[in-house]
């Protein structure tokens, strides 16, 4: 499991928060963790991103121009 901060929290290490978009790895969740997440100072982070479909690159193709007729 993950947590994303979403704002600077007080970590167990004086000194040195957590910043606004780290992500820790965590084996289970304790009590504080519930509580930042319910404070909304981090959110849990899907373990798998979800697949991203990649179109194919479409080929160029060549347009010439064709001569305008003029009028008599």
């Amino acid at each position: 499991m993950r947590l994303r901060f979403l704002r600077t929290t007080i970590s167990d290490v004086s000194g040195y928060p957590f910043q606004p978009g780290q992500t820790i790895v965590l084996d289970r969740l304790t009590r504080q963790m519930r509580d930042w997440i319910a404070n909304g100072d981090a959110i849990v982070v899907e373990e798998h991103p979800p697949e991203v479909a990649v179109a194919p690159a479409h080929p160029e193709t060549a347009v010439a121009e064709t001569p305008r007729k003029r009028g008599r």
